[in-house]
């Protein structure tokens, strides 16, 4: 059976992203979500999941749409999250955010280190095969929380792992350091686990500003931050703000510094966010900081990991971690695992 979809069958992948770069501004891309989520729902019903039993479930993706980021809590246990850490540090990484941000070259951790990186990223067929990592993707309690907020059955399409160290100077590559969007799709949802500590804003906290994931919610920190006068806007500062790519540091943290909200939380923690929101990785002072993130969407998109796996999807005996074999979890890997 096909676990295709009509967004994987429609256009190019580029094609996708020109248009919403170029011919749809972002606060409008709920509506034409809206439309695709109902379209793939009503074609494969048989995909749901059951919706979300728990309170704590529908409490955080009320705190999702309103402020664009969700705690979970501790995902992982301490233990889990080490044997994470060791085998990362145990493979070749790219020293960049992203392997695609880097210069290309897979070397050793420790010799990246030595180096003086700024980071350590990995191939996505490694963090497939972290122990773990894709049994968390797969949890049930995780899938209803992103179908529930896709309205759809949702796709996971990237994943990545990435260490980020206190390296004194301006971060490079800045997209990750620096507030910016992201504008993978149309919508989608992003859940982060920290790999290390984060007690502290020293620490390279994910930071986001709240409700900057809409229209209204810019209109309104914009309007605040006017009256407040950390602000004194005019039309192209405005048409800045909202734009998909890294802001001015000084200007976002300028304007919004009192809605700057860090997730903190020891290693293990998981959150969900709405990247499509103001937020940043801020730079770590004073210790490394190890994140993991799984990346769901309505569909392939061109920032989809399914492009940079050297092999194709990774055969399902050889992921780091169990997925039951049914005809949901099939559809939401399809991209990065290989069951037949």
């Amino acid at each position: 059976m096909s676990y295709g979809t009509a967004v994987e069958i429609g256009s190019p992948r580029d094609t996708l992203q020109y248009v919403r770069r170029t011919m749809i501004p972002w606060p409008q891309w709920d509506l034409v979500a809206d439309s695709v989520a109902k379209r793939l729902a009503a074609a494969r019903p048989d995909l749901r999941g059951p919706g979300l039993q728990a309170p704590a479930l529908a409490a955080a993706l009320a705190s999702l749409k309103e402020s664009a980021v969700a705690a979970l809590g501790q995902v992982l246990a301490p233990a889990q999250t080490d044997e994470i850490a060791a085998y990362l540090r145990a493979q070749p990484g790219f020293a960049g955010h992203h392997m695609t941000s880097s210069d290309g070259r897979e070397r050793p951790y420790a010799d990246i280190v030595a180096e003086g990186g700024r980071y350590v990223a990995y191939r996505p067929e490694t963090v497939v095969k972290a122990p773990h990592a894709m049994a968390l993707a797969n949890r049930p309690e995780i899938l209803d929380l992103v179908e529930a907020a896709l309205g759809c059955p949702p796709t996971l399409y990237s994943v990545s792992a990435w260490w980020s160290f206190p390296v004194a100077g301006e971060p490079w590559p800045p997209h990750s350091q620096h507030f910016h969007r992201d504008d993978d799709d149309f919508r989608f949802f992003t859940l982060f686990v920290y790999l290390t500590d984060v007690d502290s804003e020293f620490d390279g906290p994910n930071q986001i500003v709240p409700g900057s994931h809409t229209l209204a919610g810019m209109n309104a920190l914009i309007a605040d931050a006017a009256t407040a006068g950390r602000l004194v806007p005019d039309q192209a500062m405005v048409n800045n703000l909202l734009t998909q790519w890294p802001q001015p540091t000084t200007l976002v943290e300028n304007a919004f510094a009192p809605r700057i909200v860090s997730t903190l939380g020891p290693r293990g923690t998981g959150f969900f966010a709405d990247t499509r929101t103001l937020h940043r990785g801020f730079q770590p002072r004073e210790r490394v900081r190890g994140i993991l993130w799984f990346r769901f969407g309505l569909g392939p998109n061109s920032n989809s990991s399914d492009v940079d796996l050297v092999d194709g999807p990774v055969p399902v005996a050889a992921v780091g971690s169990a997925i039951p074999d049914t005809p949901r979890h099939r559809y939401v890997n399809r991209l990065l695992v290989r069951w037949d």
